[in-house]
C-alpha cells in the first residue's frame, strides 16, 4: 500500500489526523444494533459485540492500517439490495412499486461510525450546521420541525398579523443527487481534511450493488456511478454537510 499525499493544512484539526483509540472503538461497537443484517461478508454485529479486548485489539490495528495508509478493502465498495415489495396489487416486476433494503458490510459501518464521531466534533466545535436541519442531528425528529413551523405560523398570523408564505422541497433522490466531486471540494472548504477528507472520499468514489433476487445471478454487479451510498451511515451526515 502507497501512502497518498496528505490535504492537511496549518489549520486542520488534529482529530482528522491522529489514530483511532481503543475507547472510542469500543464506544462504537457498543452502539452497533445488535439484530441488524449483515452485508456480503456475512459478519453480524453481535460478533462484534461477543469479541473481547484482544479481538478488538486486532480490528484497531486493522483499521488504523488503513487510516494511516488512506485506503479501503474493496469488499466493502458493494453493497447487497433487497427488493421489498410495497406496491399492494400492483406489478411486482416494476422497481417502482419495490423499496430496496441496503445491507453493508458490518466492519464498513463500524469504521463508518468512527468517521462519524470526529465529523460530528468538528461541525460542533466550528457551528458549521444550522441548528435548523433536524432530522438527522442526534436528539432531534422531523416531528421537531413540524412544531417550530406550526408554532411560527401561529404566530405570524395571530400575533403579528402577516401574512405566511411555506415552500416545502421533497428530495425524492436526495442521496443520489449528489455530486461526488463537489462533495469533495466542500469537504475540503469546512476544513474536513487529511486522512478523514481521503477516507470520506473512499467511501463514496466508487460504489457497487448486487440486487438479491433468484432470477439475478450472484456474480452479477452494478457500479452506481453518482450519489452517496445508500444504507451508509455517512451518507446522512455528508448530505447535510452538501446542503448547508
Amino acid at each position: 500500500m502507497k501512502e497518498q499525499a496528505s490535504t492537511a493544512t496549518t489549520t486542520t484539526h488534529s482529530l482528522f489526523m491522529t489514530p483511532f483509540t481503543p475507547e472510542g472503538l469500543k464506544h462504537e461497537i457498543k452502539q452497533l444494533h445488535p439484530d441488524k443484517s449483515p452485508g456480503p461478508s456475512g459478519i453480524t454485529n453481535r460478533m462484534l459485540q461477543a469479541g473481547d479486548t484482544d479481538f478488538q485489539g486486532l480490528i484497531l490495528i486493522f483499521f488504523n492500517i488503513l487510516w494511516e495508509f488512506h485506503t479501503h478493502p474493496s469488499d466493502w465498495q458493494l453493497s447487497l439490495l433487497q427488493p421489498i415489495y410495497k406496491g399492494h396489487n400492483k406489478d411486482k416486476t416494476d422497481p417502482a412499486f419495490n423499496r430496496g433494503i441496503y445491507l453493508n458490510d458490518t466492519l464498513a459501518k463500524l469504521f463508518e461510525g468512527l468517521l462519524i464521531s470526529r465529523l460530528t466534533t468538528h461541525t460542533e466545535l466550528l457551528n458549521t450546521l444550522t441548528h435548523n436541519q433536524l432530522g438527522t442531528n442526534p436528539d432531534t425528529q422531523t416531528h421537531d420541525a413540524i412544531y417550530s413551523l406550526f408554532t411560527i405560523i401561529q404566530h405570524n398570523k395571530y400575533t403579528l398579523e402577516k401574512p405566511i408564505y411555506v415552500a416545502f422541497i421533497d428530495y425524492s433522490i436526495a442521496y443520489p443527487s449528489v455530486h461526488r466531486d463537489g462533495l469533495s471540494s466542500t469537504l475540503l472548504k469546512n476544513d474536513i481534511r487529511s486522512n478523514t477528507w481521503h477516507h470520506l472520499r473512499a467511501r463514496f468514489h466508487k460504489i457497487k450493488l448486487r440486487v438479491l433476487h433468484p432470477g439475478i445471478s450472484t456474480h452479477h454487479t452494478v457500479d452506481i456511478l453518482r450519489g452517496l451510498p445508500e444504507g451508509s451511515r455517512l451518507s446522512w451526515a455528508l448530505f447535510r454537510i452538501i446542503c448547508r
